[in-house]
């Protein structure tokens, strides 16, 4: 890794926004996450493999840089297992960093976070498998905080389609209970 773009920025988190420079994976620039235009060079470069020399002018947050970054996080989340909420490094985890520093966007303004039906929990892999547990049909629920219901003009009790960049769900629109009307 000799004169490499680490180097350059030493041990300061999220500057060159790649993956691979985790203990736990190896640094070949697969995830693409720490692309950078190299001036004079017309494709974008990963900076965790890109030599520096002498002169080297990058740019590191143009709207091109920031666009890919954004189609690469996309398509790292479309094979990742959306296990979050139960995973050891929920909280400390740097693809859930970059997922909220990208996201939400104009095309999906909003988070989404999916919870578990008590009877299925797990995605129901175990207890689907029971057909006294997969007989029970749990109407789905979609909480929305009731300001963000009055911009998208729909109240508590509207039966709503959810669509994600994963898929879609409808589902009978309620309110948390810590929120007040």
């Amino acid at each position: 890794n000799r004169g490499r773009w680490k180097r350059m920025h030493g041990s300061r988190r999220g500057e060159s926004l790649n993956l691979c420079y985790h203990p736990a994976v190896e640094n070949i620039g697969a995830c693409r996450m720490c692309v950078v235009e190299v001036e004079g060079v017309k494709n974008l470069q990963t900076s965790c493999m890109t030599t520096i020399k002498e002169g080297l002018k990058i740019k590191t947050h143009t709207d091109r840089v920031e666009k890919s970054r954004k189609m690469n996080l996309s398509l790292i989340l479309s094979k990742h297992p959306n296990e979050c909420m139960t995973c050891d490094m929920n909280g400390h985890c740097e693809l859930q960093d970059l997922t909220y520093r990208y996201f939400p966007d104009d095309e999906y303004p909003f988070y989404l976070s999916t919870g578990r039906i008590l009877y299925h929990y797990h995605t129901g892999t175990m207890t689907r498998r029971v057909k006294e547990i997969s007989d029970i049909r749990l109407e789905v629920e979609i909480e929305i905080k009731p300001s963000d219901a009055e911009k998208l003009e729909v109240k508590s009790g509207d039966v709503v389609r959810v669509t994600s960049r994963r898929g879609s769900i409808s589902g009978k629109l309620k309110y948390p209970p810590s929120c007040s009307l």
